[in-house]
């Protein structure tokens, strides 16, 4: 039975380990290694998200590196994946790269997914990347091999095979930088932060509202426009049964943090 599963960041080596913890008894676990990313350009490494499971056992994930298409960046390190390991056997997994960012152009279909994946009843898969979806804005050159102030994009599913469909592209104003993944509510709605951007600068909480198969993005709070009431949100929220929303932001005015 699976326990627990976690990503880490190989450094220097810039690839990328998939863990499974096993309990043998009440004191002590055992590490049993499910994939290590090589490194290669196309099939992704940095992975920095969690995972996200389906009933037969597969494991969705994201990495923030590597991919078909490289980037300007050392021009080895690529715009990221979205991957699924197929389970073959107990502990037998078989990496399927889904989609490759920049396959269209980074400015398009965005780069360096830094968050994991949230999946719908249909098998679509949601979530985030931290650049790219350039629009214009200026507040959003980065020196990081692309621009762009992030995007939201789904992986629609039919017959196996999985196409993006970009959601929203951050504008800056709207919000810039969402390094944390999504919620999702009953009606299709998509809850998020983004690190920067907004009214006053400092990072937003969002909403995707979903009506007629497309979403319109409302700017729910901006951070740093009231003494004390934090910046930089960094991770995602969590959301109780009246719909009000939990996170936390990484400083507040004193630079220590707030919740």
């Amino acid at each position: 039975m699976l326990q627990g599963v976690s990503v880490v960041r190989c450094i220097p080596c810039l690839v990328g380990l998939i863990l499974m913890g096993l309990p043998i008894a009440a004191s002590s676990q055992t590490e049993t290694v499910l994939y290590n990313f090589p490194g290669s350009p196309t099939d992704g490494f940095q992975p920095a998200g969690g995972l996200v499971l389906d009933s037969s056992g597969n494991l969705f994930g994201t990495t923030a590196a590597g991919s078909e298409t490289l980037c300007d960046l050392g021009e080895v390190y690529g715009y990221g994946i979205v991957y699924e390991l197929v389970v073959k056997s107990p502990n037998v997994y078989t990496e399927k790269v889904l989609y490759s960012f920049g396959s269209n152009s980074p400015t398009s279909d965005g780069a360096s997914p830094l968050a994991g994946l949230i999946v719908d009843g249909s098998g679509n898969l949601y979530g985030t990347t931290t650049y790219g979806g350039y629009g214009g804005s200026p507040v959003c050159l980065v020196d990081v091999g692309v621009d762009g102030c992030g995007t939201v994009f789904e992986l629609v599913k039919s017959s196996g095979v999985y196409t993006e469909n970009l959601l929203y592209t951050f504008m800056g104003t709207d919000g810039a930088y969402p390094f944390a993944g999504l919620t999702r509510d009953s009606s299709g709605n998509l809850y998020g932060t983004t690190l920067s951007g907004g009214a006053c600068g400092h990072g937003t909480v969002f909403e995707l509202v979903y009506s007629s198969e497309t979403y319109t993005e409302k700017v729910l709070y901006s951070f740093g426009c009231t003494s004390g009431d934090g910046w930089a949100p960094y991770a995602g929220l969590v959301m109780d049964a009246a719909g009000n929303l939990y996170g936390t932001t990484e400083r507040t005015d004193k630079n220590s943090g707030s919740l």
